[in-house]
């Protein structure tokens, strides 16, 4: 299984977090962190959600309990400085999930109306059809009478039998 896939994997980090009894003490480069899980949702897809460590982060900011190793030696106004870029990594990575989120649901929406334009497509294709069978079902006699009407007798078909019936009489 690849480190880094469940280093960042939600149902990883779950288990790593939930498993303690009383404290939780995260040791770590918290840059490395949020740069990890950015690279994560690059190479994996958005779809893996996995913002664990971005809100461990804004959690330990929130409740006052991030604390940077005293072997480096920090003055106060340079944890304020690494706190701030720490901070905006976070909120940049929320903006993204934010983003996400609402791009996932632009989409539920555009597969939700595609689906009813395929309905009413069908829709108006079986209208269309019922109007093409009406239309024939008009055109079709409706009693065997109407199949073997009669000529009128102005029209050019009857004058024409009337002359060859009377040519045929004089002949004979």
């Amino acid at each position: 299984m690849d480190e880094t896939k469940s280093f960042c994997d939600p149902y990883v980090f779950n288990t790593a977090i939930t498993r303690a009894k009383s404290l939780v003490i995260a040791v770590g480069n918290p840059f490395l962190l949020l740069n990890m899980e950015k690279s994560f949702v690059r190479i994996y897809g958005s779809e893996h959600n996995a913002h664990c460590w971005s809100t461990y982060l804004n959690c330990t900011f929130e409740k006052q309990s991030f604390e940077f190793d005293n072997r480096l030696q920090l003055t106060e106004d340079q944890k304020i400085q690494l706190e701030k870029k720490i901070k905006a990594e976070i909120h940049e990575i929320q903006k993204f999930k934010r983003l996400e989120e609402e791009n996932a649901a632009l989409v539920q929406q555009v597969k939700e109306h595609e689906a009813l334009i395929h309905d009413k497509d069908k829709e108006i294709e079986d209208l269309k059809r019922q109007l093409k069978e009406e239309r024939q079902v008009k055109a079709l006699p409706s009693s065997p009478e109407e199949t073997s009407r009669p000529v009128p007798e102005n029209s050019s078909i009857a004058t024409g039998w009337l002359t060859i019936s009377y040519i045929i009489m004089h002949i004979v």
